[in-house]
C-alpha cells in the first residue's frame, strides 16, 4: 500500500486523492486542532511533528476517515488563507461585518439596494452517450450537467440555464450568461454588479 493509505474499518483516502471536506468534517478538524494547540502541540507558528500526528489521529478517529497529514495540512493552509481574507474584509470600512448571534454576514442595507437575487450553480447527474461523456465528467467523477439558477427574494426562480457540461466552472457559465443577450439573463443596473461568494 502507498504511504498514507492505511486499511482500517473506516474510509481510506490515498495521498493523491483530494479530501472531501463537509462542514461537519471541517468543524471536527478545527476541534482537533484547537485541542492540540491547548495541549502544546503548536508551540509557535506551526504544529510539531507529534502535534500533526495527534491532530490526524484525533480527527480520523472522530470523523471515521483516514485522511493523511498532507491533506490535513492542505486544509489548515486553506482555512488560514480564508481566515486572513475574512479578517482583512472585516477590518476595512466596506460595510461588511459578521453577526455572531445569527452567524450570518451583516451588511449595510445599501449593499442590497439594486440586488436582483441570488445565483447558484448545480450539478445534476446525466446520462450522456459514452462517446461524448468526457467534458461532462467533473470533480465528482460521474457525468453531470452544470446549470445556473437565479432566485429573487421571494424565492421564485427568475432565471434557469441548464445543460452545461459538468466540467464547466460556475464563473464560465455566469460570464456567458452576461454576454448572451438572447437568453434573457436578469442583468443588474449598470455599474451595480457585485459578486459576493462566501
Amino acid at each position: 500500500m502507498g504511504k498514507g493509505n492505511k486499511v482500517t474499518g473506516t474510509r481510506s483516502v490515498n495521498d493523491v486523492d483530494k479530501a472531501n471536506w463537509t462542514p461537519s468534517l471541517v468543524n471536527m478538524f478545527c476541534d482537533a486542532c484547537v485541542k492540540e494547540i491547548e495541549c502544546g502541540g503548536k508551540p509557535h507558528h506551526h504544529f510539531t511533528k507529534s502535534g500533526w500526528k495527534n491532530v490526524m489521529d484525533d480527527f480520523n478517529k472522530r470523523a471515521g476517515v483516514s485522511y493523511n497529514r498532507g491533506q490535513l495540512k492542505n486544509k489548515w493552509v486553506n482555512l488560514k488563507k480564508d481566515y486572513l481574507l475574512w479578517k482583512e474584509l472585516i477590518g476595512k470600512d466596506i460595510g461588511l461585518g459578521w453577526d455572531s448571534i445569527k452567524k450570518t454576514v451583516d451588511v449595510d442595507d445599501s449593499w442590497w439596494k439594486n440586488c436582483i437575487g441570488a445565483i447558484d450553480g448545480v450539478h445534476v447527474p446525466a446520462c450522456i452517450n459514452p462517446k461524448h461523456q468526457v467534458p461532462f465528467i467533473g470533480r465528482k467523477g460521474i457525468p453531470t450537467q452544470n446549470g445556473m439558477d437565479a432566485c429573487n427574494f421571494d424565492m421564485q426562480f427568475i432565471f434557469c440555464w441548464a445543460g452545461w457540461e459538468g466540467s464547466a466552472h460556475d464563473t464560465r457559465i455566469f460570464y456567458a450568461a452576461l454576454r448572451r443577450q438572447h437568453i434573457n439573463f436578469p442583468h443588474p443596473p449598470e455599474g451595480n454588479l457585485r459578486i459576493l461568494k462566501l
